[in-house]
């Protein structure tokens, strides 16, 4: 592959057809041997075989996606996605011929199946004016495909790496509100990740263990849910009131549902609202707005510590 492409570019840059089906009978010889390898031997591919097998595939897509893209840039996602397919099929015909578990080809496939999900389907074929949605399909869609899976995350975290990405440079744009303007739905957005993060904390906050995904989910909620007062309300007094009023929710569901974390979560919103509304929001106000705002506030503030010192009685940690 390396030796025709260095080739092709220097002498034949034109004869892009020939390359694309040389490239592509490289691929079903590379990846039928490699099958075939494993059923006439009755020997699955373990997973550090298929660390060395993973260059040969990248190259492959790399080389291939080269052509397609300045040639057919129409068709290049979908044949991407028509590649994934072929290794798929491999995978499960060595799979059935030898009634076995395949772990490495199993980490091949995920690995390759992560990496045209990201470049050819996010970077490349999904729309810039709905990036930021992208996640509320790939979250939902991961999280299926992990509860679905037997044997725990295994080799899904390539495909957990991928959707973790798309989420966090899109849920980062989202909370700064960086370059939102052309994106549709954009004043909806910071709420809508807010409630995904909150779901996904709500889905597992039953079960034993995950506290650090659990605090990650919920914390990231809370910032999320912030950033949407900031954005839609656009009053600084209010948006401190709408914070309160989310930090004693969480303790109210907390004492509802005996969640300690949620509840603990609290404290870092009450601390932004002192940080922000006693030297920042009151500042400039006028002096009956000032006392209005004042009582409300520690009103809240006595309301939530009540709640909070009743944290305590909560058994458990979920």
């Amino acid at each position: 592959l390396v030796v025709f492409d260095v080739a092709w570019r220097a002498h034949a840059p034109m004869e892009w057809m020939a390359a694309l089906v040389f490239q592509t009978v490289q691929f079903v010889i590379f990846g039928i041997a490699t099958a075939w390898f494993s059923i006439h031997r009755r020997t699955p591919m373990t997973t550090p075989t298929a660390l060395l097998h993973l260059p040969a595939l990248l190259l492959f897509y790399a080389v291939q996606y080269y052509v397609l893209n300045k040639h057919l840039p129409a068709l290049a996602p979908w044949i991407a996605v028509a590649s994934v397919a072929a290794v798929w099929a491999l995978y499960v015909g060595a799979k059935w011929f030898l009634q076995a578990p395949l772990p490495g080809g199993e980490w091949l496939l995920w690995c390759y199946v992560s990496l045209v999900l990201f470049h050819a389907g996010y970077i490349e074929s999904w729309p810039s004016t709905w990036a930021p949605w992208a996640s509320f399909i790939l979250v939902p869609a991961a999280a299926v495909v992990t509860v679905s899976r037997r044997g725990g995350l295994g080799p899904l975290w390539a495909l957990w790496s991928v959707v973790g990405a798309v989420f966090l440079l899109n849920y980062l744009r989202v909370i700064t509100n960086i370059d939102l303007a052309q994106v549709h739905g954009h004043s909806l957005l910071a709420i809508a990740y807010a409630v995904l993060l909150y779901a996904g904390y709500g889905l597992i906050a039953a079960r034993k263990g995950l506290s650090e995904v659990k605090v990650l989910l919920i914390y990231s909620g809370h910032l999320s849910a912030m950033a949407a007062a900031v954005h839609l309300l656009q009053t600084p007094i209010i948006e401190s009131t709408v914070w309160a009023l989310l930090a004693l929710a969480c303790l109210g569901i907390s004492r509802w549902k005996g969640g300690r974390i949620l509840g603990q979560s609290s404290l870092m919103v009450f601390g932004a609202v002192a940080i922000k509304a006693l030297p920042y929001d009151l500042s400039g106000a006028k002096p009956v707005a000032r006392i209005i705002s004042l009582v409300v506030l520690g009103v809240v503030f006595y309301v939530g510590g009540m709640l909070y010192q009743r944290l305590a009685k909560i058994p458990g940690t979920a």
